[in-house]
């Protein structure tokens, strides 16, 4: 019987969308009070979601039930208290919406209109019926609610046919809740609970009330309307103009120099080490090609040289791309970003096939030395080795560079060790709701995370019976403003004094962002690390007649690619003449890049 009852208790359980097993939920309330909704209830995007803004406050719910339903399956005690707490929980969670729908739907029938549209009334009393069953289920979570729903018949009359069943599930809930804590309080269970801000250096232990005896971080609030330059923005705007005024007459030849330094990395990369691998393996088929011992060898060895020398050929193409720019163009200037982009993707993909390639050829090797004379093994061996040691090393830095972009880093749940000051508590005695402020967690940026760690423990041992961890990605979700500076590439529409077709010429701009994509921000690492855009107010200081004296322009600029990629049009205020211009954010020796 008691089988059937905890069969019953996980079927009601499921019919609702809940997470049995968590030990802990997040919900995140933002400053702008998005994470409601027109019921007042939390949004699913704010719960226990991987990224949340900067400046908001984490409310967290320490699932008891579930702690000691852990605990149970770990030392195989019974659960069915703590299943019971689950089912009730769900079903109260769902009583407004299902009451609302039953008054909804008892309001609307019209019994008159039967004889005029049957198939109506018989569609509306079949959905009566299935909210009547949901309820009626109620029921069979626990024995004593019919008794307890008969109970408050007097209270609320016909109306509460249907709410009287979730008044009872209440009751029953709080019984059950008091058996589960008195249960808790007799096994001795207990847990720790910690949070970290890890940032690119370091991880930082935070102070959560009540649970730690950590020094508090000081209070600090990203700045969400950053109109203001910094005083190391300023600073490095009055470097930019000198760099621009002494660099004016280079026109693009700076942005020419990353296209070389591609270059120069492309060709370490296919030459240097791959093509001398295919060398050594071309002469070594040589060898063993009169061998049909060894035929399986020789033909897996040619594939693997034929491919590395398609490897060049591509690598030699885009080689030829980088070399054929003219950036007389908007779009090959803005080309050049994604170019090299696609090449990171396209190394690293490739060299992983040519590596699994490379290892199958190995382990062709090893099965038959036994018919292979020992120098043409050693041979082989040591080209197969350090072919894969070069590749294992090219791939697992660009696959660690794409990983981050698209799905953020990695999290080492191993290094979130609690230290002494995190304090072992009682189940039945710590807080169960409570909420921690981000600007409590002192300086961070954009990309930094913060960790949440809660193990749980019984009396007899300090072994971590069960553990769960949270990480949430703090970005700028909500609408902000921020200030960037940078250099831009400027190109009149009239003639001017200027010998290249574009001149460089420092920038300020004041960036609109998140007020119109904000749902793409709360659900993507990849949109906020790399993709996102903005549009805003566009100053530069052109000298355009070469003067020395810096002319004021303005105008409208869009961003994107994380600010990476810049375009727009401006004014030159003391002239009236219209100037297109271009930025990229890339990080060269002696550029100077945007900087939030």
């Amino acid at each position: 019987m008691k089988k059937i009852l905890f069969l019953l208790l996980l079927t009601i359980g499921t019919q609702y969308i809940v997470k049995a097993q968590d030990l802990f939920k997040v919900t995140e309330k933002d400053q702008d009070g998005n994470w409601l909704d027109a019921n007042g209830n939390a949004k699913t995007d704010y719960i226990n979601n991987r990224i949340a803004d900067i400046n908001s406050v984490l409310m967290i719910d320490i699932e008891a039930e579930n702690i000691v339903s852990s605990y149970a399956n770990n030392k195989g005690l019974p659960q069915e208290i703590a299943t019971k707490i689950t089912a009730l929980k769900n079903v109260l969670q769902t009583e407004k919406d299902v009451l609302e729908k039953i008054d909804n739907l008892i309001n609307r029938i019209d019994y008159s209109s039967y004889s005029k549209n049957p198939e109506a009334i018989h569609k509306q009393l079949k959905d009566l019926q299935i909210l009547a069953e949901l309820v009626d289920n109620i029921s069979l979570i626990d024995k004593d609610i019919d008794n307890i729903a008969d109970s408050f018949y007097d209270q609320t009359g016909t109306d509460g046919m249907f709410s009287r069943s979730y008044m009872a599930a209440a009751v029953v809930l709080k019984r059950e809740q008091a058996k589960l804590f008195d249960y808790a309080k007799e096994e001795g269970v207990s847990i720790k609970f910690g949070a970290w801000l890890i940032t690119k250096r370091e991880k930082i232990p935070l102070h959560i009330d009540g649970f730690d005896n950590i020094a508090p971080q000081q209070q600090y609030e990203v700045e969400r309307w950053a109109i203001s330059l910094t005083p190391e923005q300023k600073q490095e705007l009055a470097d930019l103009q000198k760099y621009a005024k002494e660099n004016r007459d280079k026109g693009l030849d700076l942005i020419n120099q990353m296209a070389d330094m591609q270059i120069k990395a492309i060709k370490d990369l296919a030459w240097t080490e791959y093509t001398g691998i295919a060398d050594q393996i071309k002469l070594e088929i040589k060898k063993l090609e009169s061998d049909p011992s060894v035929e399986d060898i020789v033909q897996k060895a040619k594939t693997l040289a034929s491919d590395i020398e398609t490897f060049k050929k591509d690598a030699e193409r885009r080689i030829a791309y980088y070399k054929n720019l003219k950036f007389q163009k908007g779009e090959n200037i803005t080309d050049l970003v994604s170019k090299i982009t696609s090449d990171i993707t396209y190394f690293s993909t490739t060299v992983e096939t040519l590596k699994k390639k490379a290892s199958d050829l190995k382990s062709s090797i090893n099965r038959t030395a036994i018919n292979l004379s020992p120098n043409i093994t050693n041979t082989f061996s040591a080209i197969i080795a350090n072919f894969t040691t070069k590749i294992d090393a090219i791939n697992n830095l660009n696959n660690t560079t794409i990983k981050d972009i698209i799905e953020g880093r990695k999290l080492d749940a191993a290094a979130l060790e609690f230290s002494n000051a995190v304090l072992k508590l009682s189940l039945t005695e710590i807080k169960k709701n409570f909420e921690f402020d981000l600007t409590n967690a002192g300086y961070r940026e954009e990309g930094n995370r913060v960790a949440l760690k809660l193990s749980v423990y019984d009396k007899s041992s300090n072994l971590e019976i069960k553990t769960q961890i949270r990480e949430i990605y703090l970005f700028k979700v909500l609408t902000h403003v921020i200030s960037t500076v940078g250099i831009v590439f400027a190109d009149p529409f009239t003639p001017t004094a200027i010998q290249t077709q574009f001149q460089m010429a420092p920038y300020y701009n004041l960036l609109f962002k998140g007020w119109i994509d904000k749902k793409k921000r709360r659900k993507s690492i990849t949109y906020n690390k790399l993709l996102d855009w903005g549009i805003g107010l566009h100053v530069s200081a052109p000298d355009f007649d070469k003067d020395d004296v810096p002319e004021l322009g303005a105008g409208i600029v869009i961003t994107a690619l994380h600010d990476y990629v810049q375009s727009g049009i401006a004014y030159n205020i003391f002239t009236g003449d219209p100037y297109w211009f271009f930025g990229l954010r890339i990080p060269m020796p002696s550029f100077g890049s945007n900087n939030q």
